[in-house]
């Protein structure tokens, strides 16, 4: 189910994506999904490097504060927002995107 939601919401926001361009992404560490000290960043972050990847768009991450990364959306010196929410026993993805 995440991965359709996952393909979904990056799909929708790659149509956009212009040739070789970087997204600046920005979230918390939250581990074992993301976190600056796993491998790769972690999974979640690597399934997104690789969808993006597909759409010609490189990434840039950035572990920082939840208020941090809210601000830097605003000021729109990042484009993406990685969030992981859990309800009970089943996973939400939410990607917040600034432009």
């Amino acid at each position: 189910m995440f991965r359709v939601l996952l393909f979904i919401v990056l799909a929708f926001y790659a149509n956009t994506a212009k040739s070789e361009q970087t997204w600046h992404i920005v979230t918390e560490n939250f581990p074992p999904y993301f976190s600056e000290e796993l491998p790769n960043n972690g999974w979640l972050f690597e399934i997104t490097k690789l969808a993006l990847k597909s759409q010609n768009i490189n990434t840039e991450i950035e572990f920082t504060s939840w208020n941090r990364s809210l601000n830097l959306l605003e000021k729109q010196k990042k484009q993406l927002f990685l969030v992981l929410f859990i309800q009970s026993k089943e996973a939400k993805f939410l990607y917040i995107h600034a432009h």
